[in-house]
């Protein structure tokens, strides 16, 4: 995966200003899937100075150099490869293992101007036990015991039984453009983290790929 450094910046911008759910169009946190604890609810908007701090995810910090970030994943990851992005404005660093417990088809690390460390993503494999909307959610469970409620949370559509396969009808909505799962917290000096889930293009079998997606990014 390339992380497309604009693109990731105005993803994070235009959710952080579109109007948050009212109560009456979002659903309950009784409509996650029972088998996990409730997903948070959308906390309430916050003024720019009230927005919490956050330096960077996996051990790494905004700003880091590529030489700096490489010593930190390589206690815990492969390095792969290192490409120019961009125009050659991003360096970007390819790793491979684990994040978050899950396995990864690539993480992604990008520094602007090749210099300063500004985006993070890593992007699960399509095809696991664990169905991709059960994985998106233990993500978003994950990224809010450690940060707390989300800025812009979409939830699944409605109330579903547990078990894998309440998580694969729920996976048929997503590649069926039913539900788009998404959920953004926006921190101080522009960082955010977004969380979703990738749709591929339909396959010889009519059939879509999910991956679910966990990225952060700061401005740069």
């Amino acid at each position: 995966m390339r992380v497309c450094l604009p693109a990731l910046l105005c993803i994070a911008t235009a959710c952080s200003r579109s109007p948050a759910r009212s109560d009456h169009n979002a659903p309950s946190p009784s409509a996650v899937p029972s088998a996990h604890v409730a997903a948070p609810s959308p906390s309430a908007s916050a003024a720019p100075d009230d927005l919490a701090e956050y330096s960077g995810p996996a051990g790494l910090h905004w700003g880091q150099s590529p030489a700096d970030a490489k010593k930190v994943l390589s206690a815990t990851h492969v390095f792969l490869r290192e490409d120019s992005a961009d125009r050659g404005e991003v360096l970007e660093q390819v790793w491979g293992g684990d994040f978050s417990g899950f396995a990864t088809e690539s993480i992604a690390v990008d520094f602007f101007d090749q210099k300063r460390f500004v985006a993070f993503g890593a992007v699960l494999l399509a095809k696991d036990v664990q169905p991709a909307s059960q994985r998106w959610l233990d993500l978003v469970k994950a990224t809010t015991k450690m940060h707390g409620a989300p800025s812009r949370f979409a939830p699944p559509p409605e109330q579903v039984d547990a078990g894998t396969a309440a998580y694969d009808a729920l996976d048929k909505r997503i590649a069926g453009g039913e539900w788009e799962p998404l959920a953004l917290w926006n921190f101080k000096g522009g960082a955010a983290i977004l969380i979703k889930v990738e749709v591929g293009m339909l396959d010889n079998n009519g059939n879509r790929s999910l991956k679910p997606v966990w990225l952060a990014m700061t401005t740069p």
